[in-house]
């Protein structure tokens, strides 16, 4: 998401985000988001022949409205796309402001068929094993336990921990932040399941990414993702 100023130019979430969350007009926002995602998801499948699973920040006004589910079920229904393709990513704070309440909307939200993340963990306050009490299918492990993991056995010890509870519960693992080919060898010696960070690509347009993927649809089928995000 950007917005293009008239006076400033084209500006970074940091720059309106805590704006529209203080204004409330970050609902509107996130609702555009999530469905030009899932609509962008849904063009790119059908012109590409690929699976494509797109994952969507979710804000805290936004995951506690009263509609969301709703919401989220207009915009499948609208744009096509299989429940099964989109992930819905909360934050780690987020989930522990209110364990029954999270607990509560995310099985309203699995109902549906949608996936759901953790985002950032390690940021908030959940623990390993409050991540056992919600129906998550994936934990996005936050950047600062990778920077120093090639070398730091101490941080080795802890992303280990996380994909040994993530595998227990049937969840997926993903490891933010990776920048260098060393910190990646060392995750996939970890198991871990997915990264993501600059040292694959860096943020991008939805046309951009296109002549990405078009680039990438000789290689073997797989399962492509696609991240929606505010910031970045």
């Amino acid at each position: 998401m950007r917005w293009n100023h008239p006076e400033h130019g084209l500006l970074l979430p940091a720059h309106f985000v805590k704006l529209a969350e203080d204004n409330g007009t970050i609902v509107p926002i996130d609702g555009l988001v999530l469905e030009q995602a899932c609509r962008q998801a849904q063009i790119w499948q059908q012109e590409f022949g690929v699976t494509l699973q797109v994952g969507v920040n979710v804000s805290a006004r936004q995951f506690q409205h009263a509609h969301l589910a709703d919401e989220v079920a207009g915009v499948l229904q609208a744009t096509g796309l299989d429940p099964g393709q989109l992930c819905l990513e909360i934050t780690d704070g987020l989930a522990m402001d209110d364990i029954d309440l999270t607990s509560g909307i995310l099985t309203t939200l699995h109902a549906l068929g949608v996936l759901v993340a953790i985002d950032d963990f390690g940021t908030g306050h959940s623990s390993l094993g409050s991540l056992a009490r919600f129906p998550v299918d994936v934990v996005k492990i936050a950047p600062g336990f990778v920077r120093g993991i090639d070398h730091d056995p101490v941080q080795g010890a802890i992303v280990s921990a996380v994909v040994a509870l993530s595998n227990a519960i049937g969840a997926a693992t993903v490891v933010e932040g990776v920048e260098t080919l060393t910190q990646l060898e060392e995750l996939e010696r970890l198991g871990c399941d997915v990264a993501q960070g600059y040292y694959f690509a860096r943020p991008v347009s939805a046309a951009a990414f296109g002549r990405m993927l078009a680039a990438s649809v000789s290689s073997p089928p797989e399962l492509h993702v696609v991240r929606a995000e505010r910031a970045g």
